[in-house]
């Protein structure tokens, strides 16, 4: 399943991938993967994965969405500083 919707360079497909059991979501800015968003853990525990250049195609780094979520808010507020 691929719904491709796009909205300013973005671009996000939702499908089934045999190495996840519920589907998943990809987002995509202006052609590139940016990151994967599964919820194998249960739909209130959504996680983000990054691609990972070294595994020719493949995902590294595995967190919980809010924690990313938080991060990037602590991110923009020091930023702002």
């Amino acid at each position: 399943m691929d719904d491709g919707k796009r909205k300013n360079g973005w671009r996000t497909d939702i499908f089934s991938d045999p190495a996840f059991e519920h589907l998943v979501a990809e987002l995509h800015f202006d052609g590139s993967l940016v990151l994967v968003l599964d919820r194998e853990e249960g739909r209130d525990a959504v996680s983000v994965s990054f691609p990972d250049a070294s595994k020719e195609g493949g995902l590294g780094a595995r967190v919980r969405l809010a924690d990313f979520k938080q991060a990037l808010e602590a991110a923009v507020e020091n930023l702002n500083r």
